[in-house]
């Protein structure tokens, strides 16, 4: 039964404390925000490059399949030519 009336004190003693220092937990606390988006503006064009990065690859690939399935079909079709021819 004073388990709840321990936690209140231990809670009031807690907004107390914080109360008290609130001055150097602002501080604190503004560096680390400031630093966390710092961080994620960071990584944020971190990010944006590799998905540049890529698109250009996978562009690139894509192409390159192109490529060969157009000299595939006109290789195919040289060779029904071909056969024509001979007939």
């Amino acid at each position: 039964m004073a388990l709840p009336f321990v936690a209140g004190i231990a809670i009031g003693a807690g907004v107390v404390f914080a109360f008290n220092k609130i001055g150097s937990l602002k501080e604190t606390l503004g560096f680390g925000v400031g630093k966390t988006k710092e961080l994620a503006a960071c990584g944020l064009e971190k990010t944006k490059d590799v998905a540049a990065d890529l698109k250009e690859t996978v562009g690139a690939t894509v192409d390159c399949i192109k490529e060969k399935k157009t000299a595939r079909k006109t290789a195919k079709s040289t060779e029904i030519e071909i056969e024509k021819e001979e007939e």
